[in-house]
């Protein structure tokens, strides 16, 4: 790396973030699949040892990332109420005992001193305001994707794709704006 970075300060920095950014999003989807196979009928978590793995997995990924990690974790508690409330199935335990653990780990990244240092400032309401400002603008600066989000969906729901599929777009476009707001 030392050697393609010609100046220290103005690439190297942002590569590293990329680095930290990129491993959230790989550990949240790693997470979040497994409830999106049980929620679309596929493969789910059969043996106690993966059960248990995917539950100590959650932690790490809960308290990865303080933007990412809420994101997937609200996203894995609306495939679990869909999972209930719309299909009509039985939650399964591992499903809300790695929601738990992976609250617990974004509650532990989230009261480190590090991260009350740097909010402790920001909970005013004209703070709180102009940050709710600025996640408006991030979707403002993407309205041809948002456009074009809506098109696709209105294609998915004239074409008859299966609800499974719509509903993951869907929940994965709240993620995208609980990540953004949070």
């Amino acid at each position: 790396i030392w050697m393609y970075v010609t100046v220290f300060f103005y690439v190297y920095l942002w590569i590293d973030g990329e680095c930290n950014y990129v491993w959230s999003v790989v550990f949240g989807l790693v997470y979040i699949i497994f409830y999106v196979n049980e929620f679309c009928d596929r493969k789910s978590i059969s043996n106690s040892v993966s059960r248990i793995c995917f539950v100590l997995f959650s932690f790490f990924m809960g308290g990865y990332l303080e933007n990412s990690s809420p994101a997937f974790i609200a996203m894995s508690l609306f495939f679990v109420a869909l999972y209930r409330f719309y299909q009509h199935k039985k939650v399964k335990v591992y499903q809300i005992s790695a929601i738990v653990v992976a609250t617990i780990g974004y509650i532990g990244i989230y009261l480190s001193p590090a991260q009350w240092q740097n909010k402790s400032d920001g909970f005013g309401f004209a703070a709180l305001r102009q940050r709710f400002i600025n996640a408006l603008n991030v979707y403002k600066s993407i309205t041809i994707l948002l456009v074009c989000f809506v098109v696709l969906l209105v294609i998915a729901f004239s074409v008859k794709i299966q609800i499974h599929y719509i509903i993951v777009a869907i929940i994965f476009f709240i993620g995208s704006l609980c990540s953004n707001f949070i």
